[in-house]
């Protein structure tokens, strides 16, 4: 599980954001919660292997804003893969870019 801090009014707005990164790196959104700012989602890989995604945005005093993102496998796969802390800092780096409006760099991500 990755966790990255943002300070920023707007947390529906990084709400947004994640449903965005999460779409543009081929996630399907199974649920989003805009209440609790909550979205799971899920990818479909080579060979019928499937990533679970889950990401929420915690809020915190004086505009903080707490990203937590977990990838995990669906199935019986006990043990995390390396692939899925690859994938994990993969959306953390392109949500991280897209939020301090840097596209440029986001579309080479």
């Amino acid at each position: 599980m990755r966790r990255v801090t943002f300070i920023q009014e707007d947390c529906q707005g990084v709400f947004d954001t994640v449903r965005q990164v999460l779409e543009d790196h081929g996630f399907d959104v199974l649920y989003a919660d805009r209440y609790h700012l909550e979205v799971e989602a899920m990818k479909v890989e080579r060979l019928g292997r499937k990533k679970h995604m889950s990401v929420r945005v915690i809020e915190f005093k004086n505009n903080e804003l707490e990203v937590s993102i977990e990838v995990r496998n669906m199935g019986l796969e006990i043990k995390r893969n390396k692939r899925n802390d690859l994938l994990e800092a993969k959306i953390e780096r392109a949500l991280t870019l897209l939020i301090r409006k840097d596209r440029k760099s986001y579309s080479a991500a």
